[in-house]
């Protein structure tokens, strides 16, 4: 069977681009995978971390985690997200106190009771002792001597 122009294949299903068209030149090669026929005319076939008529702009999953506040990966507790062109991955950089791949744990210095005679409070870099009456101390471990504080022991 004989085609139409721009078109190939046993039944003329294949639509092709003419290379007169010198579009794969036009197209960024590292963005592009394939030329094809589309929507009437031949256009750049873009890799999937690439946009754009050309596939000229590289996608920056950073980037598109700014852009979508529901982003499922975004970076939470003031987590800096990097992305590694080599790769092609994006991935949390935590702050002090915290861990997760999204940065969404919280670390608990509490977790080996270090308050002997208080209670524990866990806050983003350490922890803090509430201590008992009577208890001081960082870990709440020193009895307070009465007769220091009132002078008026025997």
């Amino acid at each position: 069977c004989s085609c139409y122009n721009n078109f190939e294949g046993d039944f003329c299903e294949r639509a092709i681009c003419i290379k007169e068209d010198n579009l794969k030149e036009q197209c960024n090669a590292e963005g592009t995978s394939d030329v094809a026929y589309i929507n009437n005319k031949c256009s750049c076939v873009c890799k999937t971390d690439y946009v754009g008529e050309q596939c000229e702009t590289k996608l920056n999953l950073c980037d598109l985690r700014s852009k979508f506040v529901d982003f499922e990966d975004e970076c939470q507790n003031g987590g800096t997200c990097l992305y590694n062109n080599v790769t092609n991955e994006a991935k949390c950089v935590c702050r002090d106190g915290f861990f997760g791949d999204r940065c969404q744990i919280m670390i608990n210095y509490c977790q080996s009771n270090p308050c002997k005679y208080g209670n524990c409070k866990n806050e983003p870099n350490e922890y803090r002792c509430v201590c008992s009456k009577g208890w001081q101390g960082r870990n709440c471990d020193k009895q307070i001597d009465a007769c220091s504080i009132d002078d008026d022991c025997v």
